[in-house]
């Protein structure tokens, strides 16, 4: 009966990725004679070669490449299983990483609940950073897009409508709704965030105009301060954001009917995601789904 080491099909597996012997030595840091013998030795054990060899180069071949998947499946397997000892050592007291790159204020409605539930779960959050928003440094990603997000290890969890804020006394505020169109002679106010500056930036270049951006803030409450000092007009999403009620502005409609958003919550996917995690993952989605139910369909909100 053939044994068949985890190590022997670590080397593998790097040959296989590269094709290249001496690359995949240099990335194991071994020499390439020592990896040469793995692979030998591992095809011996196998009984079939796993690469056709032309010179200095390896070609994965038929076999190779079915060993290959079963290898990728393996090595899930135990990083799973190291994920879920470290749970099982760590009595479940796991840190939950969280990237807010969007609508932070959503956290102010569920964490109450979920914390009394499960007290011992810690958290560390990390707010806009947009480096890298869907990395699997993060437990899970909560980001915001103009279209809806696909994929095995996404969700939205919200659609929304994008506003004009305007001040009470514009000449536009007497409107039910306003196009883009309207608006090319106006001073925009721009929150911090990629999603929003684009999205303020395509409908612009639609209406056939460059926005005039005259300031940039941080926080959703100073764009409504400059708003209603009269600077200038901001896009508002209708849910995500403060509701301005009391403030000296007013929120209207866009003709366009692009002006939506989706906020989404992503997890990771090719490392394993802790029990405490997924029991936040689960918690947020559900609260999203009693609190604001998605339409059934694509038509304009």
């Amino acid at each position: 009966m053939s044994t068949v080491e985890l190590s022997q099909l670590k080397y593998f597996r790097a040959v296989a990725k590269v094709q290249n012997m001496s690359k995949a030595a240099a990335e194991l840091y071994v020499t390439q004679p020592t990896l040469s013998q793995s692979i030998k030795h591992l095809e011996e054990e196998l009984g079939v070669k796993l690469f056709d060899r032309s010179g200095k180069s390896v070609i994965l071949n038929d076999c190779g490449k079915k060993l290959l998947g079963y290898t990728d499946q393996i090595f899930a397997l135990v990083d799973e299983a190291k994920g879920e000892l470290a749970d099982v050592a760590a009595k479940n007291d796991s840190v939950v990483s969280v990237s807010i790159n969007t609508s932070s204020n959503l956290l102010i409605g569920l964490l109450p609940d979920f914390t009394r539930q499960y007290p011992d779960i810690r958290f560390r959050i990390m707010q806009n950073d947009w480096s890298q928003p869907d990395a699997d440094d993060f437990d899970l990603c909560i980001n915001s897009s103009s279209s809806r997000p696909e994929g095995i290890n996404v969700e939205t969890i919200l659609k929304e409508r994008i506003l004009l804020a305007l001040p009470l006394d514009h000449p536009l505020a007497a409107r039910d709704t306003i196009s883009f169109q309207d608006l090319r002679q106006e001073s925009f106010i721009q929150v911090n965030g990629k999603e929003l500056q684009d999205h303020l930036y395509a409908c612009c270049q639609e209406a056939g105009f460059e926005p005039n951006v005259a300031f940039v803030c941080d926080f959703p409450t100073t764009v409504c301060d400059f708003v209603e000092m009269g600077i200038g007009v901001a896009l508002f999403p209708e849910i995500t954001w403060y509701n301005p009620v009391g403030r000296g502005i007013v929120l209207r409609p866009l003709q366009e009917r692009t002006s939506r958003r989706y906020i989404s919550v992503s997890w990771r996917s090719s490392t394993y995601l802790s029990r405490n995690a997924r029991l936040f993952r689960d918690h947020l989605i559900g609260y999203m789904r009693e609190h604001y139910p998605l339409p059934d369909t694509e038509q304009p909100l």
